[in-house]
């Protein structure tokens, strides 16, 4: 499930017609070794994933974010 500080950053952008929000938070949760939807400080298992380089979703939240783009390629 995408957490609520997560959702209200994507809902400014979307309403700014933007990324820049959701970019930077990116950028600061990849320097920290964090998820940035649940805020998991992560080892390098996760950090050396290169979903995660460009997400910075830990393995189980990018299941959970990327589910529905999933079910829409079948």
């Amino acid at each position: 499930m995408v957490n609520d500080p997560l959702k209200t950053l994507i809902e400014i952008d979307k309403k700014a017609n933007s990324t820049d929000l959701i970019k930077i938070h990116r950028r600061r949760c990849i320097a920290d070794n964090k998820c940035a939807n649940c805020n998991l400080e992560l080892g390098k298992e996760h950090t050396e994933d290169d979903e995660y380089k460009i997400s910075a979703l830990c393995l189980e939240c990018q299941k959970e974010f990327f589910k529905d783009e999933e079910q829409d390629e079948h």
